[in-house]
């Protein structure tokens, strides 16, 4: 009889996973990559074109006489489109469509309030003017990266959207950049797309050049270099998160599916070496099943991907065995996961129960890649237990609220005495003294 195979996934407790919930944050910024990326920023500040065309060059080994040159037309979009199979293109026209659907549902709206003596306070909602998203060139292609970031802005209002993508070796060992991701920013409608990425590319976004106008924010995920560039611009610029590896954490019971839940482990393992997968499950005998299944499933992926899956959970994953559904939740709630994935027999009265995610996946027919893909909401999601804090990426992200406010004589009499009283004891006299200076009596009110 053949030996099971030995666990992928590390296994403790729910008090040790809850242990190390405790310790999980953001990665602190490497002293030595902070430095070399500050140098890039404020070389880029300083030379402009020049100085950023010398960068591209060293970095990317791009070289152009003119920032215009790495610059793609329209015209170049429609003809990447125009190469893709039918049926992938129709796939993003799908899910353009359902991302502007939900986003622009759940954009703010402005609100406006009238007060018994005629003031009127509104609180406005006003989209930036000028975004710059930034599409990764590394191990994989994201298509979805674009459609996630730019439809939220483009459903908020922004008028002017830069999009910035590195390069990678084609099959003739020139660099390009994909065709999918081309025609995923044709059929966005982007009309501003820039060939080189790394941190010179968020400080062309932070700074602006001669060719390349300043932003007011920057959205997309990238390396560790991209991170750090973006966190040192956060001073300058609006940014979207600084983003970790990506996480999936599922809850499992005994109505639990082993192979789809191998699947979907697997599924975020293969996005990177870091990334984590976490099982949480209630039912002893999962683990020996989910063994078999997750070893089986990892030998059927291509390379790269089995390699980096495997990195992953052996590095990264765990099974945390816990005592019942309440500790499960528990857990899940003081480790805050980018993405919860609910494979449970009560898995919608689970959702209600949690208020500590990026988003959360209720039941075994939503497996995670629904929300990478289809569903709506954006799957820039929050890491390393930022979802304690922090929501997903939306389009209420590329709005700001603007408070307006319009008081008339009355109203001015009514609050006065409030205001020299407030501003008195906080020793402001010149505040006290505003609320008395002499003024117009406006729209027909009695003196």
């Amino acid at each position: 009889m053949n030996a099971p195979p030995p666990a992928l996934l590390r296994c403790v407790d729910g008090a040790s996973a809850l242990a190390l919930a405790g310790r999980r944050r953001a990665a602190p910024l490497d002293p030595e990559r902070s430095r070399a990326v500050q140098e890039i920023l404020e070389r880029v500040q300083r030379g402009g074109d020049a100085a950023l065309l010398a960068e591209i060059a060293r970095i990317e080994g791009t070289r152009a006489k003119h920032l215009s040159e790495l610059k793609l037309s329209r015209e170049t979009l429609a003809r990447a489109a125009e190469r893709i199979d039918v049926q992938l293109l129709d796939a993003l026209e799908g899910v353009i469509e359902r991302v502007r659907r939900f986003q622009t549902a759940v954009l703010p709206q402005s609100t406006e309030l009238r007060g018994a003596a005629g003031e009127r306070l509104l609180q406005r909602i006003v989209p930036l003017r000028r975004v710059g998203v930034y599409v990764p060139g590394g191990k994989a292609l994201y298509p979805s990266s674009v459609i996630m970031n730019v439809v939220p802005a483009q459903c908020a209002g922004v008028g002017s959207i830069a999009v910035v993508t590195p390069p990678r070796a084609g099959h003739d060992g020139q660099p390009k950049v994909a065709d999918v991701l081309l025609a995923a920013l044709y059929l966005c409608g982007v009309e501003e797309v820039w060939t080189f990425g790394g941190a010179q590319a968020i400080a062309a976004l932070a700074f602006g050049t001669e060719s390349l106008e300043a932003v007011d924010k920057i959205a997309g995920p990238g390396n560790a270099w991209v991170a750090t560039a973006k966190a040192l611009v956060a001073d300058r610029v609006g940014i979207d998160m600084i983003a970790g590896p990506s996480e999936v954490m599922i809850l499992a019971d005994d109505d639990a599916d082993p192979d789809a839940v191998a699947a979907d482990l697997l599924a975020q393992a293969e996005h990177d070496e870091e990334a984590s997968a976490v099982l949480v499950s209630t039912e002893p005998a999962l683990a020996g099943r989910l063994s078999v299944r997750l070893a089986a499933r990892l030998e059927e992926l291509p390379e790269p991907n089995r390699s980096i899956a495997r990195a992953s959970l052996r590095d990264h994953g765990l099974h945390v065995a816990a005592r019942s559904v309440d500790e499960a939740i528990a857990v899940a709630e003081a480790w805050a996961p980018e993405h919860l994935e609910l494979c449970l027999r009560d898995a919608a009265a689970v959702a209600e129960r949690i208020t500590r995610a990026g988003a959360v996946f209720v039941g075994d027919a939503t497996p995670e890649v629904v929300g990478d893909y289809v569903a709506g909401p954006s799957h820039t999601l929050p890491t390393a237990g930022c979802a304690r804090f922090a929501s997903g990426l939306s389009s209420a992200d590329f709005v700001r609220r603007m408070s307006v406010i319009e008081y008339g004589s009355a109203a001015l009499r009514r609050d006065r005495a409030w205001i020299e009283g407030l501003a008195r004891a906080e020793g402001l006299h010149a505040h006290a003294r505003s609320a008395r200076a002499g003024r117009r009596e406006r729209g027909g009110e009695g003196a």
